[in-house]
C-alpha cells in the first residue's frame, strides 16, 4: 500500500471506524413478518444485510490502514465475519403455507410438508426445533424476533400442525 500521510491516514480510520459502527447498527433488529391470506412469511428487510455489508467494508478498511502485515491480515480475516452476517440477513426466509413450510438459510433451503412434522420443541427466547419422521431437523434461531413474531410463528406452526394430515406430532415447550 502507497505510503499515507498522517492527517488523511486518520481521517481514513475515522471513516473505517464509522463505517463500522453505522452498518453495525444498521445490520441489527428484528426481521419483517409478513401475514398473508393463509401464509406467514419472515425475512430481513435489505437494509440489514446492506447495513452487514457496510460493516464489513469499514473493517476491510480499517485493515488496509494497518502498518504491520500481521495486523492487517487479522484484520481482513475479521472483516469476513460481518461479510457473512451480511449473506445470513439477505438470505434468511421463512415461509409458512397450507401444505408445507420452507426455510432458506446461508447453506440453502429445506422444506418440510405438515404430514412430514414429528415434532415441534419450542424453546422460549431462543429457538424452535423442527423434527420430521425421516429424522431431519431444522433450528428456526428467534433471538431476534420481538415477543409478538415469535408468539405469531409459534401459533401458525401450532395451527398449521393441527390441520396437517398424518399421526398427531407432538409440541413440547420446555420450561
Amino acid at each position: 500500500m502507497p505510503p499515507v500521510n498522517r492527517p488523511a491516514r486518520l481521517a481514513l480510520l475515522a471513516l473505517g471506524a464509522a463505517l463500522t459502527l453505522a452498518g453495525g447498527y444498521l445490520s441489527a433488529g428484528p426481521p419483517r413478518i409478513t401475514l398473508l391470506n393463509a401464509a406467514l412469511r419472515i425475512d430481513y428487510p435489505w437494509a440489514r444485510g446492506a447495513g452487514g455489508l457496510v460493516a464489513a467494508l469499514g473493517l476491510a478498511m480499517l485493515a488496509a490502514l494497518m502498518t504491520r502485515s500481521t495486523w492487517r491480515r487479522i484484520g481482513f480475516v475479521l472483516a469476513l465475519g460481518p461479510l457473512l452476517i451480511a449473506g445470513h440477513l439477505l438470505l434468511w426466509k421463512l415461509e409458512i403455507t397450507d401444505s408445507s413450510f420452507s426455510f432458506r438459510g446461508l447453506f440453502g433451503t429445506t422444506t418440510m410438508a405438515w404430514s412430514e412434522v414429528a415434532s415441534i420443541n419450542v424453546f422460549p427466547g431462543s429457538g424452535i426445533l423442527v423434527e420430521s419422521r425421516s429424522g431431519a431437523k431444522l433450528h428456526l434461531d428467534t433471538t431476534d424476533f420481538a415477543a409478538d413474531q415469535r408468539a405469531s410463528v409459534e401459533r401458525t406452526l401450532a395451527r398449521h400442525v393441527k390441520e396437517g394430515s398424518g399421526p398427531e406430532p407432538r409440541i413440547v415447550v420446555p420450561n
